[in-house]
């Protein structure tokens, strides 16, 4: 897996979205969740990562990674969008749509 692969993943994902909502997700799932996924998970393909070797653990695991690395954190609604986030792009991007 590479940064190629899982960009190109999110690009499909945000192609769908309303530029507000592209604004608000693409930035979090690309800076801070693919980021986790890469430097975490990088033995494998980008269908077996997101298909099946991401654990309850590893989101729990991004979210703290987004925690840290970002300094605009402060609020548990923050936190909740970033898990909302997550959920539609694995909803939409990786179980239902696309084919990887």
């Amino acid at each position: 897996m590479n940064e190629h692969e899982i960009m190109n993943i999110v690009y499909h994902f945000g192609i769908k979205l309303t530029k507000s909502k592209f604004d608000m997700y693409i930035p979090k799932i690309r800076d801070y969740f693919a980021k986790y996924i890469l430097e975490n998970k990088s033995g494998s393909t980008i269908e077996n990562v997101l298909k099946y070797e991401i654990t309850r653990n590893d989101i729990i695991q991004s979210t703290v990674y987004y925690i840290l690395k970002n300094k605009n954190v402060r609020s548990k609604s923050a936190i909740d969008d970033y898990l909302t986030i997550i959920n539609r792009f694995f909803e939409e991007a990786v179980f239902s749509h696309l084919q990887i």
